[in-house]
């Protein structure tokens, strides 16, 4: 069986809780909802299968498996923290230019000679791509003056 999906959940779960009936069955849920009542109880025979045997079935019954499913999924749905894909202007302070950050990670200090075998790793090129774009903004803000 197919697990709903957290929309339609909440949809459903929000529109028991409004109805004003005593009982809500699917048939008087899809005529608050506008969806067919086959297509209501075939997701909520993921919660209660007898749901999908009696149409008389009162859906005020799932409301707190609803809401415990809710729970759950938007439990597991949590974001776990990102790692940081920009670099700060701390990380930038090391290099005055594009220049200067290349003549550190390039150049041979004690010949000046290109180094052929240097490779930037991620931090490299986030630091490399911050320079840059402060660059870009210098140069602008230089247009605008004149």
């Amino acid at each position: 069986m197919k697990t709903p999906t957290l929309t339609i959940t909440r949809q459903y779960l929000a529109a028991i809780k409004k109805s004003e009936r005593k009982y809500v069955t699917s048939e008087s849920l899809s005529k608050e909802i506008g969806i067919f009542p086959d297509v209501i109880t075939d997701t909520l025979a993921y919660f209660d299968p007898l749901v999908k045997m009696d149409y008389t079935y009162d859906l005020r019954e799932l409301l707190p498996i609803l809401e415990e499913y809710i729970e759950k999924t938007v439990a597991a749905r949590e974001k776990q923290k990102r790692p940081r894909l920009t670099a700060t202007i701390k990380e930038t302070t090391g290099y005055d230019s594009i220049e200067d950050f290349v003549f550190q990670k390039y150049i041979f200090k004690s010949s000046g000679l290109f180094n052929y075998d240097a490779t930037l790793n991620d931090k490299d090129l986030r630091i490399l791509k911050k320079l840059i774009n402060l660059e870009q903004a210098d140069r602008r803000s230089k247009k605008k003056k004149k």
